[in-house]
Order: C-alpha cells, then structure tokens, then sequence
C-alpha cells in the first residue's frame, strides 16, 4: 500500500508541525548535548574566566605548577595575608612554641584604634602557640607586631628577615614593610609571589593546624582575667555557611581600603593539593573565585595535565639558578602590568589541548547527526500522524455511508458522498 499516495499533502499545515513538534525537541536536545559536551571536554583556561577579582592564580602544592592565572604578576596591596610571611619566618625560628612574647607599648599603641586586634594591654604576654592562633584566626595585628619585635627586633628588622626570605623562595615582585599588612604603599605582592610564599609555609605541618582551626581562645594574662574567643573569619572552613568548602584545608584572608578583599588557601582533594590566590575582590568575590578555581582544578582533565614532580636531590641549587635568572630579568626589564590579561594554565600540553580539541569535534559531529536523525523522525512521526487521522476519517465516512444505505437506500448514501 502506496502511503503517499493516500496522502492530501496541500492539506497538512507542516509549519504547525514543525514549530510544535520538531524544533521544540530539537532545541532541547541541542541544549542537551551542548552542555554534555562542555562537561565531558576539558576546558581550556585562555578560553575561560573562573575569577572576577582583579587577580588570582591556582597552583598544585607538590609541583607548583601553574593550572590558572590571572594578573599574577599585577603588583597588589596584600593586606593581613602578609602575616602568612610572618607566620612563615616566626615557625621557621621558633624552638620553643610555649616560649612567650612581650607586648610593649609600640607593639599595641602603634596602631590604627579600629584595626583588627584581641584587646592586648601593654606588658602582658602570650606564648608563641598562642600568637601564632590570633594571627592566623582573629588577624591580631598587635599580636604581629610582638612577634616581629621578638624575632627581628622591631617592625623593620623584621621586614628585613621577610624580604630576604622572599628573595630566596624567588617571590621577587614582593615587599613587605610591616608584619601586619596594614596599608603601605611600599607594601605589595603578587597573586603569584604570594602562592609561592605560601607554598612554601603549607610545607609545615604545624602552619596547617593554625590555619584549619575554625576558633579557640586566648586563658587569662597577667592583666586580663577573662578568657578571650577567637573565631575565624575564613568562610571556606566554617560548616553550614554560604561558601563552605569540605575541601579547603584552610587559609588567610584579608582586608584594607585599599587592597580590597585578599584570600590565600589550600585545599585537597583525593590526594592531590591545590593552592587559591585571590587579590583585590569586593566583599565575598574572593571565596566565590576560590570555590570556583578549585572546582575547576579538580577536574580529572585538570589534574591529569599538571606535570610529574621533579627530582628534588638537586633542588636546592636549581632554584638558585632560578632565583638569579628571575632576579637578572627583572632588573632587565621594567615591571608590566597586563591588566586584563588571563593567561593560560601552564600545565596545560599541546598535546593535550589538540586532544580536547579532537574530542569537541567528536562531540559536534555526533550531536550534528543526532540531529539530523530527530528531524527526520519528526517529520516521519508527523506523517505517520496525518495518516492515521486520514484513514480514521476514511473509516468514519463509510461507515457512515453504509448506515444511510441500510436506512434509506443507495440514492440516500451518494448525497451523503456529495454533501461531505
């Protein structure tokens, strides 16, 4: 039986058809598959913007490679995530962690009166453990001046020891000025200076314990009776909030007018550690780009591109020859600031870049073909529709015609076929 042939084709509105019926599936199997392939294709980081902060780069702790960047190399006020360095050169020469540190009147009185601070008074002390939980959870700046003039002696001595161990970590583009990270114009650092410096503190184990500490508290002292509660203010590692990351080890935020909202953290995930630096974010942007870089960081794709780690028996004199080559090329070249560059990740391969690019490819031609395949089967499923209304309607019309025939005879059926 010929179909077509049966068929009225002047009579099917195909346009109905094909707008209700056809395009409709289309459109959502195109959003289907187009949002399939996007996640089962690694992305390419020049191709995407994970940070809305002025600055950020993510690096894998063990090998600090570089997965993403953005204005790492923008010199930025680094606010109170300077005390990560304070913290570094202090556990670096602590030997006794129940040793205590005065407090003189330079160390609490130097300060603005609306700065972060635990109400230290002048001559009370705290042991090093204790320094060590207000900087890192309540950033106590009081408490980073006591410690800068019980290690360096004063403020600047301390600075000295800072910068010279970020000369040596190869942090080149950074100067500190103060223990604190209160503003200083001849204070700044890098996303990516600050990564390395904090690379190297995540390296102790006792710097991860200050950090994850969600809150604790300062005993009495000599002048105050009374316990004092520290809580930190990272909001990566405090449970049940917004921006909650199981993940995230823990970090150093900061603040001031005008270095803006800082956030350096780690995080680890299935055996493998990412570093998040984020500068220059406005209120909560800093722990959104955070969450997003580790997102995207732990990706299969993303890990799977980060290089195996180097021998380390002769990493002491390769970082050396680095640190002179770094150091002798920006003394060479003057300092640019690319301001909306975002440059790709580094441990991204060609190799493996053609690979996701054979794989995008892949993911078009088969979604092309599907397509195709579905708007033929719309359009079979409409005729197949019109068919059957049509042989409906046949049947309907002779069994009408037959029961005329039974009631008034031939005649009555014929004027039945002419009137309808």
């Amino acid at each position: 039986m010929n179909i077509f042939k049966k068929i009225n084709f002047k009579k099917i509105n195909f346009k109905k058809i094909f707008f209700t019926k056809v395009i409709k599936r289309v459109t959502f199997y195109i959003f289907v598959l187009y949002t399939a392939s996007g996640s089962f294709s690694s992305a390419k980081a020049e191709n995407i913007s994970l940070a809305v902060s002025e600055a950020a780069i993510l690096i894998d702790a063990k090998t600090g490679a570089v997965l993403y960047e953005k204005n790492a190399d923008e010199r930025l006020f680094p606010a109170s995530v300077t005390k990560v360095m304070t913290a570094l050169v202090l556990l670096e020469r602590a030997s006794d962690f129940n040793e205590r540190v005065f407090f003189s009147e330079n160390a609490v009185y130097s300060l603005p009166y609306n700065s972060s601070n635990i109400a230290m008074n002048e001559g009370e002390t705290l042991t090093i453990d204790q320094c060590m939980e207000a900087m890192m959870l309540e950033s106590a700046n009081e408490v980073s001046n006591a410690v800068a003039e019980h290690i360096g002696g004063t403020n600047e001595g301390f600075a000295v020891l800072m910068n010279d161990a970020a000369q040596k970590l190869g942090a080149v583009n950074t100067r500190f000025a103060n223990p604190h990270g209160l503003h200083d114009e001849g204070h700044y650092t890098t996303a990516r200076d600050m990564a390395v410096i904090f690379r190297e503190a995540a390296k102790n184990e006792d710097f991860l314990h200050y950090i994850r500490l969600v809150s604790s508290f300062i005993p009495p002292t000599e002048k105050q009776e009374l316990e004092r509660p520290l809580n930190n203010s990272n909001k990566l590692i405090v449970p049940g909030g917004a921006y909650y990351n199981e993940y995230v080890i823990g970090g150093k935020t900061g603040y001031t007018d005008e270095a803006m909202h800082t956030l350096v953290s780690i995080a680890e995930k299935d055996g493998a550690r990412l570093i998040a630096v984020v500068m220059k974010g406005k209120k909560n942007e800093p722990y959104a780009d955070t969450n997003a870089l580790y997102e995207y960081g732990f990706l299969p794709e993303t890990l799977a591109a980060i290089p195996p780690a180097a021998d380390d028996s002769d990493d002491s004199e390769r970082n050396d020859e680095i640190i002179n080559a770094i150091i002798n090329e920006k003394n060479e070249a003057p300092f640019v600031n690319n301001a909306n560059d975002v440059a790709p990740a580094t441990g991204l391969s060609e190799e493996n870049a053609q690979t996701d690019d054979e794989r995008r490819f892949k993911y078009v031609i088969i979604a092309g073909l599907i397509l195709i395949l579905l708007a033929l089967g719309g359009l079979m499923t409409a005729l197949v529709i019109y068919y059957v209304n049509k042989v409906k309607e046949t049947k309907r019309r002779r069994d009408a015609e037959r029961s005329l025939r039974e009631r008034f005879g031939r005649s009555a059926s014929r004027s039945y076929k002419y009137k309808y």
